[in-house]
């Protein structure tokens, strides 16, 4: 996969969803997040599951698709040129284009997945998303194997929350 350490993506949906699912939903984080673009209701829609599901489990993981390979090359060429304009645009475009298949929301122990990343959330000291922890050039995995893979960084994240003094947030229900 072309995603490196150090590597920058605007925060644009449906890109930073690990970051975003654990911010309250009266705190307008997330509205401002998704006003960002014009994305329509249906994937708004969408997005508002998403990071219900990443929630619930604990992890985020970001298909393999052709709108995300041609993000990947169209950072390429900005890592290249910086500087250009016309660049910029082209990776906030191509970040809208991810859509609704971005994030895996069923994980079935027996379908095959190609992900871009596998990424866990590392809480601070007031329960907010300080990093996450991703995994990335991961092959063709089954679906036991994500949730596998997904459980151990789970708890690698934990554990760099906890040597931070970082504590998982209190969800309210509803």
């Amino acid at each position: 996969a072309d995603v490196w350490a150090g590597m920058r993506l605007p925060l644009l949906p449906p890109v930073g969803q690990v970051f975003l699912a654990w911010s309250g939903a009266g705190s307008g984080e997330i509205r401002r997040w998704l006003d960002r673009t014009s994305v329509g209701a249906p994937l708004t829609g969408h997005l508002d599951t998403a990071m219900a599901v990443v929630r619930e489990r604990g992890w985020s993981a970001n298909r393999d698709t052709p709108a995300r390979r041609a993000l990947g090359e169209t950072l390429a060429r900005l890592a290249d040129a910086p500087r250009s304009e016309e660049l910029r645009s082209r990776v906030a475009e191509s970040v809208v284009s991810l859509g609704d298949d971005y994030e895996l929301l069923t994980v079935e122990p027996g379908e095959r997945y190609r992900l871009t990343t596998l990424s866990a959330p590392v809480f601070d000291q007031h329960g907010a998303v300080a990093l996450a922890l991703t995994a990335t050039g991961l092959p063709e995995l089954d679906g036991a194997r994500v949730r596998e893979l997904a459980g151990q960084l789970t708890v690698v994240a934990g554990v760099l929350g906890e040597e931070i003094g970082g504590r998982p947030p209190v969800l309210s229900a509803g």
